[in-house]
């Protein structure tokens, strides 16, 4: 594909977020190594739910390059168990913290994303949806039905 394209892919590096004091260097690694897109996985802190939103606003200035924050549910791959509602309240700082993207699950509830789709749209960030399926890969059909619910 044309490097030149705007339909082209990017390459994404995914960074679970371990330690608060070496992320910008993993990041920065990353963007050496290549990577044009960074998500750091925020549901492997242990205390994320605990951490004041706007201390992850450095990771977004850092390191010049586009950012996805991602805090997956555990019924869809996250880590910690984190508590449902005080996620989903936890998403909405995120998004107004302005990352370039917001990775949420298609399988939220059609209020909540509506929701976070104002906000994000308001903040101006990108939202990817995601789905998640650890039993198959949905066949093309199944796999249009689910981007058309959303």
């Amino acid at each position: 594909m044309d490097s030149n394209s705007p339909n082209r892919g990017f390459i994404c590096v995914s960074i679970p977020l371990e330690n608060m004091n070496t992320i910008s260097e993993k990041i920065m690694k990353a963007k050496e190594q290549g990577a044009e897109v960074v998500e750091i996985r925020l549901d492997y802190y242990p205390k994320i739910l605990e951490t004041d939103p706007s201390t992850l606003m450095p990771l977004i200035k850092c390191c010049d390059i586009p950012i996805i924050f991602t805090l997956r549910s555990a019924s869809e791959g996250g880590k910690n168990g984190l508590h449902e509602t005080a996620r989903i309240a936890y998403i909405k700082s995120l998004i107004e913290l302005k990352p370039n993207y917001i990775d949420l699950e298609a399988r939220l509830p059609a209020d909540i994303l509506k929701s976070y789709y104002i906000l994000a749209v308001q903040n101006s960030v990108k939202i990817i949806y995601s789905y998640h399926d650890f039993e198959k890969t949905p066949n093309i059909v199944n796999a249009q039905t689910l981007i058309y619910q959303i």
